[in-house]
């Protein structure tokens, strides 16, 4: 009897302290994949409105998951423990329903990438700059209108693609970023004042938008390496673009450019 008892009082939880994946009931464990002790939660084409609530309270999972997957749902909205998820390094939830990411995303210590393309999302957290080690930012087919104020302060971003949204202006802060912006099929009408302290980008790609004048200062974006403007509605170009002197592409095609100063020489 006191054997029996024992093993009821080992009784290993679905969810709170101690809790591990073996207890989940069968269906949800399916989703689990294992490799070695990091675990990837697979919900990919499973027609799911939400996310189990267990993922969010299983303390094993918490601990291991590395990648959770949940592209091409109906999911309207992501819950905000996911940054309870302490060493998730992938987040996968583009073609979906999504109308926002929580803030707290970007306090996940480990996430290195979010693909949140194809979704309904307006906005970007202003508290991305919060996020230890993002790198990769996809957030193309989206409804965004505008980037954060914080967007330069999120230094670890090596790749922001906001392409294919609805942002009619962006602030002279985009020249502080380290990051590869991406731009191409928005509604930009003009780049923005070039005067800032510390510039830092280096690749630019607005083509596909209706800019129609860039800055004269441009040229102290001293870092710009690759700049693609093509399929704008420019009519002329400032003779300072021709000072970058890092800049080894530039793109002006399909624009309505009848000349081109000295200063700019297309090789």
């Amino acid at each position: 009897m006191a054997s029996q008892k024992k093993k009821e009082d080992e009784v290993i939880p679905a969810m709170g302290p101690g809790s591990k994946i073996s207890a989940l009931a069968a269906p949800l464990r399916r989703f689990m994949l294992r490799q070695g002790k990091a675990v990837i939660m697979n919900f990919s084409t499973a027609s799911m409105k939400t996310l189990p609530l267990e993922i969010w309270q299983n303390e094993e999972i918490q601990l291991n998951a590395i990648e959770l997957r949940a592209e091409s749902n109906r999911l309207k909205k992501l819950p905000k423990q996911v940054s309870d998820l302490e060493v998730l390094e992938t987040l996968t939830v583009q073609n979906n329903a999504l109308g926002a990411l929580p803030p707290t995303v970007f306090k996940a210590k480990r996430l290195l990438t979010i693909n949140a393309e194809n979704n309904n999302i307006k906005a970007i957290p202003g508290t991305i700059n919060k996020s230890p080690m993002l790198k990769n930012l996809h957030l193309s087919n989206n409804k965004i209108k505008a980037l954060p104020k914080t967007i330069n302060k999120a230094t670890t971003l090596e790749l922001v693609d906001v392409s294919h949204n609805v942002i009619k202006s962006v602030k002279k802060n985009i020249y502080e970023m380290r990051a590869r912006l991406i731009l191409h099929h928005n509604r930009l009408i003009e780049l923005p004042d070039a005067a800032v302290k510390a510039p830092a980008l280096r690749i630019l790609d607005v083509s596909h938008n209706q800019i129609e004048s860039i800055p004269d200062n441009i040229n102290s974006i001293v870092t710009l390496t690759w700049l693609d403007l093509s399929h704008n509605a420019l009519e002329d170009l400032p003779r300072e673009l021709g000072l970058l002197k890092y800049l080894h592409y530039l793109n002006i095609s399909h624009n309505k450019i009848a000349s081109l100063p000295d200063e700019v020489c297309i090789a």
